[in-house]
């Protein structure tokens, strides 16, 4: 099975905590991602009432005003979920948002690589997080997040049939930062994934990249056959 991209809940931002909406056409199992960018000199990205598990965070390590953090979060849906959660307050701006992933693993965890990377330096090319999937068919997703609101245009992913943004936010609060997602499926396990993307202008910046597992296809057992008596 494949997994797909089901969509994402509109993003939420604020100069204090954020509301970001569940992705409409939830299935029980779904994957659900929370992405919450913030001020790396503010307090941490808190998820809230989400009631998800860490993923892992980066920050750019850029000074106040220029740097930003992206942390992730996800959970298991039951199918019924709706409306909007609330994030902690991430500091001077909270941008969040919630992605949907349908197809993968069930019984242990979905994820399988993560891998983060980002500068404190400002450039214009930006080198996305490398990781090796384990398996094949794998669905590979890269947050990445900005210090100032300038598009990231042309990610190119080696090894993947595509590549697809499905949204790049540019923030009117705070610091203005930029929030944006790219994903892939990989079919083959012996190839590292790189990737890279071009900022319009001069920006910190920080970058996570995951993978999700195919659900499991379990066998059925085999027939045992008598001939005669």
């Amino acid at each position: 099975m494949t997994i797909s991209y089901v969509g994402a809940g509109a993003v939420s931002e604020s100069t204090g905590a954020a509301t970001p909406a569940y992705p409409a056409g939830l299935a029980a199992n779904d994957i659900l991602i929370l992405g919450i960018c913030g001020d790396p000199d503010g307090a941490a990205d808190g998820q809230g009432d989400f009631g998800g598990t860490v993923i892992t965070t980066r920050t750019s390590g850029g000074i106040l005003g220029q740097g930003c953090r992206i942390t992730l979060y996800w959970k298991r849906a039951v199918g019924t979920e709706s409306g909007t959660i609330t994030t902690d307050d991430a500091g001077d701006a909270t941008i969040a948002n919630i992605t949907a992933w349908r197809g993968c693993l069930v019984g242990a965890t979905p994820i399988d690589q993560v891998a983060s990377g980002g500068s404190a330096s400002q450039n214009t090319s930006v080198t996305l997080p490398a990781i090796t999937p384990s398996e094949e068919n794998t669905m590979v997703i890269c947050w990445h997040t900005a210090g100032d609101n300038w598009a990231a245009e042309n990610p190119i992913w080696s090894r993947l049939a595509s590549v697809t943004q499905p949204f790049d936010h540019l923030s009117a609060v705070g610091f203005h930062y930029e929030y944006t997602l790219v994903y892939g499926i990989k079919a083959s396990t012996t190839d590292t994934l790189t990737g890279n993307l071009t900022q319009q202008t001069s920006e910190d910046e920080a970058n996570i990249t995951i993978n999700l597992l195919n659900a499991e296809v379990i066998a059925p057992p085999p027939q045992i056959i008598f001939i005669g008596a």
